[in-house]
């Protein structure tokens, strides 16, 4: 779809709750070849406030962005050829942290609307804005090798891609992905 010819949807935030987490988990089964489990699903619905959004139109839950927070790692920042295997290196820093975007997607029919923009725009506004955040020093996410449509959707937001990493997905081709990364200037 054009942009030109669809003019951008206006979304209402909802928040997830143990009420309509099952909500969420048909919008993941619809938008992604990835199965999430139930300790997702109830990490998502006790995330601090603002980590997980829900979009609407209508009252049809049409998208959705599910983050947390990690402890930054520094060998996997851009420009850094070192790859680290775990958290728990001798390159983390316990002053920094990522913010790394679990999920982030919007139903087919309601793409190019602006809704994805809106999501987007949401995690950076939270990583400027939240007390969590202060620490928030990148954002990253993970991209299945191929995904170019989210690909270009995450470069257009100044995110890089900084490394490859094979065989991350099990049950789906290809079975690689692309860590996208933004680096937080403050």
């Amino acid at each position: 779809m054009d942009e030109k010819k669809h003019p951008p949807l206006r979304i209402f935030w909802g928040q997830v709750t143990e009420k309509n987490v099952n909500q969420l988990e048909i919008l993941h089964t619809t938008i992604f070849p990835v199965k999430y489990n139930a300790a997702f699903y109830k990490e998502v619905v006790h995330a601090p406030e603002g980590f997980v959004q829900l979009a609407y139109y209508n009252e049809l839950l049409v998208g959705s962005v599910c983050c947390r927070k990690e402890r930054y790692v520094a060998s996997h920042a851009p420009g850094n050829d070192k790859a680290a295997s775990s958290t728990t290196d001798s390159s983390t820093s316990p002053k920094k942290s990522s913010l790394y975007i679990m999920t982030l997607g919007v139903l087919a029919p309601y793409r190019e609307r602006g809704i994805g923009h809106q999501l987007i725009t949401h995690v950076l506004s939270l990583v400027e804005s939240s007390p969590l955040c202060k620490d928030v020093v990148d954002i990253y996410i993970h991209v299945q090798e191929g995904n170019e449509d989210a690909l270009r959707f995450y470069t257009r937001y100044g995110f890089q891609i900084t490394e490859k990493i094979e065989g991350y997905y099990k049950r789906i081709e290809p079975t690689s992905c692309f860590i996208v990364r933004k680096k937080i200037e403050r």
